[in-house]
């Protein structure tokens, strides 16, 4: 939760535009993370669900920088490791 709000305070600091969520990751709203980001998890925008969909989506549609952060410990991840030309090699 406290790695959360950071990553809202750094986003809002580098002007992102959106945040990706999944499904199991930390309430962004919890006191926790709401302290930690200073009050930045209120001004950044925010989407929870499936995020390889979310990912695989605007990679295909929107051809923007795509900047994805997992655990990788997870086993339950099926995400894939992109490197800035888009080469993407399994986890």
């Amino acid at each position: 939760e406290e790695a959360l709000g950071a990553i809202f305070r750094d986003a809002s600091c580098f002007g992102v535009d959106l945040i990706l969520l999944s499904n199991r990751c930390a309430d962004a709203f919890c006191r926790r993370s709401a302290r930690v980001s200073m009050g930045h998890c209120f001004r950044v925008p925010c989407v929870r669900g499936d995020l390889p969909r979310f990912l695989k989506e605007l990679s295909a549609d929107l051809n923007c920088l795509t900047i994805a952060v997992a655990d990788p410990q997870d086993a339950n991840s099926d995400l894939n490791v992109h490197d800035l030309e888009g080469e993407g090699e399994s986890s």
